[in-house]
């Protein structure tokens, strides 16, 4: 019995294995990557724009990676929501080494990510964003009172640092059910004050609403959103109400 399971994982590993594309500029000719795509592709050539379709399976995970000198460029273009929840239509990679790894959920690609990659969102104040080293988590700075990741109208996700030099009063949209499912959020004072956070009734545990910081540096909240809701999943300092 082992041995026919050995089989059957020898074999998942030769075909994860395979899922590799080397693509040049000659490559997917109408320069549309297959719909659904997985697996890793290889970039290298003339400087290049593709496309792909928006994903219909969730859980589905792709990578691009650049071969190439300082001055390679690759433009791709899709659904994305990039690292702190912001909406965009398109990425650069740029440079020899450069890459971005995504995964498919809810009918977007979420980049969570990548080095040497270039961005443009659609639904932020910010006109764009750079990322010159390894992006594992994004960090924003909260300096003033306002919603978390104003202007997107998205659940954020990734770390957000309270700044402020009084106490923050911020509000939290609730997760969309389905599409922002698994999105975690960490919440971090970095100033000495009673920072306040609230979200529409009953969206903390399915209970709660609000979200008050004890006057001391370095006390966070971690939430998770699940099926509209944001669940905590840790707590130093922050009282639940």
């Amino acid at each position: 019995m082992g041995g026919y399971f050995n089989a059957l994982l020898g074999q998942e590993k030769v075909a994860l294995n395979s899922i590799i594309q080397q693509v040049s500029s000659a490559a997917f000719a109408s320069g549309v990557i297959p719909i659904n795509q997985v697996g890793t592709i290889l970039l290298f050539g003339a400087p290049t724009a593709f496309t792909m379709a928006a994903p219909t399976i969730d859980g589905l995970k792709l990578r691009f990676w650049v071969f190439g000198g300082a001055t390679a460029r690759y433009t791709i273009t899709s659904t994305f929501t990039f690292p702190g929840g912001h909406a965009g239509a398109s990425f650069i990679l740029t440079g020899g080494a450069s890459w971005a790894e995504m995964e498919s959920r809810g009918g977007r690609w979420y980049i969570f990510a990548g080095t040497g990659l270039t961005f443009t969102v659609t639904a932020n104040p910010v006109a764009s964003g750079v990322f010159a080293t390894a992006l594992q988590d994004v960090s924003n700075n909260i300096s003033a009172d306002g919603p978390i990741n104003a202007g997107t109208g998205q659940a954020p996700c990734g770390s957000m640092f309270i700044t402020k030099g009084s106490a923050a009063a911020l509000t939290l949209v609730a997760p969309a059910a389905g599409t922002d499912d698994g999105m975690t959020v960490t919440i971090v004072s970095t100033t000495a004050f009673a920072h306040a956070v609230t979200t529409p009734p009953g969206i903390i545990n399915g209970a709660n609403a609000t979200l008050t910081f004890g006057a001391a540096v370095a006390n966070l909240i971690v939430l998770r959103a699940f099926n509209g809701l944001w669940y905590v999943l840790a707590n130093t300092g922050v009282v639940i109400t």
